[in-house]
């Protein structure tokens, strides 16, 4: 009998050692969950760019937790990680920006040098072909900025001109009233 309870904890020691040599072996699959839960800025990015990156973090969700090796998931993540960096901005919201800017200083609602300084520096990012993230999202604030605090400016060259037609009709409706009255008391 007491060779059957060494027999039996002979096999639970195996089975332990089973068991620990598979969580040994089993992939580490926190890097490319950190990567696979990056969130993709599509809005920013070309949808050009942005679908193998999403092809590749759909593909990396249907890997087996169980049954993949480390190198199979390290090779994916090194894959994301790569589309990741080889996204490309679409620049096409920030040209939209540039023309709204251009037009407010050519309608005059945007004249100081401030304006101008920042219509330069954003068609320089424009043209630039390696401009980041980080400054496309930068030279799109900028924009949104100097448009706002310029956005209560009246343009002198219309100002005026509004002022003058008010002017003139208020002396109408002055004219108006005093002929009115001039010929009530005539009719009277």
């Amino acid at each position: 009998e007491i060779e059957n309870k060494k027999k039996e904890v002979q096999k639970h020691i195996d089975d332990i050692n089973n068991e620990i040599n598979k969580l040994r072996d089993k992939a580490n699959f926190e890097e490319l969950d950190k990567e696979k839960a990056k969130p993709i800025e599509e809005d920013i990015y070309t949808p050009e760019s942005v679908k193998p990156l999403k092809d590749k973090i759909e593909e990396a969700n249907k890997i087996s937790r169980d049954t993949a090796t480390q190198e199979d998931v390290d090779n994916m993540t090194k894959i994301i990680k790569d589309l990741r960096d080889k996204l490309v901005i679409d620049k096409t919201k920030l040209k939209d920006k540039i023309d709204e800017l251009e037009k407010a200083i050519d309608n005059g609602k945007c004249l100081s040098q401030e304006c101008k300084n920042v219509d330069e520096k954003a068609k320089n990012g424009y043209n630039n072909p390696n401009l980041t993230r980080d400054e496309y999202v930068e030279l799109i604030k900028e924009i949104d900025a100097v448009l706002q605090r310029n956005d209560n400016i009246k343009n002198p060259k219309t100002s005026s001109s509004q002022f003058i037609i008010v002017i003139i009709a208020s002396i109408i409706l002055v004219v108006g009233y005093i002929v009115l009255k001039t010929k009530k008391s005539y009719i009277r």
